[in-house]
């Protein structure tokens, strides 16, 4: 075989693929938030990042333009191309050693994205250095001492690059607490030192519903009292969507929600320190977000899906800065686990490959925290019915959680939730009969549930 039948297509699918990694490397850091998430980071530092990121896509697509020309204008004595195309091969050779060597940090669930990017650099690698040496086999001695040489400076520099900054792995599991800083808030209101004392998180642990018993023992009382108010609305607003009887009902609830929001709101401005608070905001953000979701239209009620993202995104800011205020308050823990699932409907893959592990983690630190959490068994037994198999679904283990959820619910709403969703997991298991009485059960809590009933329906069939 000639080596022209290698070289043109070889070298354009390299290109092509470098060019790709180089464009998306433009979009990376708006795609994960880099600016939030470095808020309380030295400028310079910060600076640093982001014109590095850039510098190297810029060189990596001119790298790829340069492998486009080279495809189409190699001669039989063009040395230049052959070092260009060297140079490329070398630079994705280190990239997969660095890899090797020093993993991308992912929890285990997305192994197989740290293994594909591995695989990536690979594959590219020898699509330019197959060509390379099959052309290079025909050539003079000269020719390939040059490259030889070449060849030896470029892995020598890659491999003392790779030696000054090599640096220990990064654990995969858990969330450190710099990742709950809300990209909203300016870094002097994220200076705020988390709490030690077990005065929020102890009893919070004993009444994680909420009240007044939940709050800090500084929170004044007209807090409390407010908070309480807050609570009762929550309670009636979250009976109302899955209970009502008539659409005024139904539309009461997000009325009085936005009333709590409001005065949640202004209870932080005097007091931006108590979890508490934070959390229940976070709570009465997702009810919204839940309301405005609702595929439930048979009283001519529209769904707002875009308003819906936008509460389940402030009650996912909302949860982490409660976290980062008390990070044993299991509660918001829960909210950041159940907040990330409902946005993984409406912001695509790329998020749902970054935040799907990160969830059912948030949902584990819960239990940890509050084994008794019957909420957090739903949320982690939502995430393993949900999850693809291939990153840890698991349906028996769901079917299992919310069984467990059941016996731990601390009153009639968390156990008409369990047996809903334990319902629909048998559904799953095609065990119909088992799902009935669930749903049956369901009913039995709250009669009016349009849910229960389509899902009796449904089953009966």
């Amino acid at each position: 075989m000639r080596s022209e039948k290698i070289w043109k297509p070889s070298l354009l699918i390299a290109g092509i693929s470098s060019a790709a990694m180089a464009l998306y490397h433009f979009w990376l850091p708006y795609q994960w938030g880099w600016e939030s998430k470095l808020s309380n980071t030295p400028a310079a530092l910060s600076w640093g990042l982001f014109s590095i990121n850039f510098f190297f896509s810029v060189l990596l697509l001119g790298g790829s333009i340069i492998t486009f020309i080279v495809a189409f204008k190699r001669t039989e004595t063009n040395t230049l191309a052959y070092a260009s195309m060297l140079g490329m091969g070398v630079f994705w050779v280190v990239n997969a050693i660095y890899q090797i060597i020093i993993p991308f940090p992912l929890p285990d669930n997305l192994a197989i994205l740290r293994w594909s990017l591995l695989a990536f650099a690979v594959l590219v690698a020898f699509l330019y250095l197959l060509p390379l040496i099959w052309a290079l086999h025909s050539k003079s001695s000269k020719v390939i001492g040059v490259s030889m040489a070449l060849s030896g400076g470029l892995l020598l520099t890659g491999y003392a690059l790779l030696q000054a900054n090599s640096y220990p792995t990064i654990p995969s599991g858990g969330l450190e607490a710099e990742q709950y800083k809300s990209p909203l808030e300016t870094p002097s209101q994220l200076e705020v030192p988390r709490t030690t004392q077990p005065s929020q998180t102890e009893v919070a642990q004993q009444n994680p519903k909420g009240g007044a018993n939940s709050l800090s023992k500084t929170s004044s009382a007209a807090q409390r009292a407010s908070i309480d108010q807050v609570r009762a609305i929550f309670t009636r607003a979250q009976t109302l969507y899955y209970n009502a009887g008539t659409p005024d009902e139904f539309r009461e609830g997000p009325e009085q929600l936005q009333a709590a929001e409001a005065t949640l709101k202004t209870l932080i401005q005097s007091d931006r320190n108590d979890a508490m608070t934070f959390y229940w905001l976070g709570q009465v953000q997702f009810l919204l977000g839940t309301y405005w979701g609702s595929t439930i239209d048979s009283w001519g009620i529209q769904p707002d899906q875009g308003r819906a993202q936008e509460y389940f995104e402030a009650a996912w800011e909302s949860a982490k800065r409660a976290v980062r205020i008390d990070e044993r308050l299991a509660e918001a823990h829960r909210l950041i686990g159940e907040a990330m699932m409902r946005l993984l409907k409406y912001k695509g893959t790329f998020f749902a490959l970054s935040n799907n592990g990160l969830a059912k983690q948030e949902a584990e630190r819960a239990i940890q925290l509050d084994a008794k959490n019957a909420t957090a068994q739903i949320v982690l037994g939502l995430w393993y019915m949900n999850a693809p198999a291939f990153v840890g679904g698991n349906l028996s283990r769901a079917t299992e959680l919310f069984t467990q959820a059941i016996g731990l619910a601390r009153d009639e709403h968390e156990k008409f939730l369990a047996h809903l969703w334990l319902g629909q997991a048998l559904v799953k298991h095609q065990e119909m009969e088992k799902a009935r009485e669930h749903f049956q059960q369901a009913l039995a809590i709250y009669p009016n549930s349009r849910q229960a009933k389509s899902l009796l329906d449904h089953s009966s069939k």
